[in-house]
């Protein structure tokens, strides 16, 4: 009897260990980030889709509720860095996925990792951006 009761814990024990939220390192480059989140939250899925997978499946920074804001499409520089700025998508879902102490400056600085979903008319993920900040401590 002790021996099934056993069996029966580790079992709802080990239910519980899957039913953990997904977590995202931020230290990753912003292609191995992106590459993540697409696997959770493929191109052509709604808004609704993401805030549900934001809220119910993914391990995240931002203690507000809701976690994330929802604004205008996401403004893109051009690779040189540029000034020229492209707005991608007619709306976009913005979230602090982590914040981490950067080595590189003597962990005097803080990177926040942002990521945001960019979607079309029709409410459908276009595409996914991920950005880092530097910021004093």
């Amino acid at each position: 009897m002790i021996r099934v009761v056993i069996i029966v814990m580790l079992l709802l024990i080990s239910g519980c260990v899957s039913s953990e939220k997904i977590s995202i390192s931020p230290y990753g480059s912003d292609t191995e980030i992106k590459r993540r989140m697409l696997i959770y939250t493929p191109v052509g899925k709604t808004s609704i889709f993401v805030k549900n997978f934001i809220e119910k499946d993914l391990f995240y920074k931002e203690i507000t509720s809701p976690p994330y804001e929802v604004s205008t499409g996401v403004r893109v520089r051009d690779i040189d860095d540029s000034q020229i700025v492209t707005i991608v998508g007619e709306h976009s879902i913005k979230l602090l996925l982590d914040t981490y102490r950067d080595p590189k400056w003597l962990f005097l600085f803080k990177v926040d990792v942002y990521v945001r979903w960019a979607f079309n008319e029709n409410d459908e993920l276009i595409d996914i951006y991920v950005h880092k900040y530097n910021r004093p401590s």
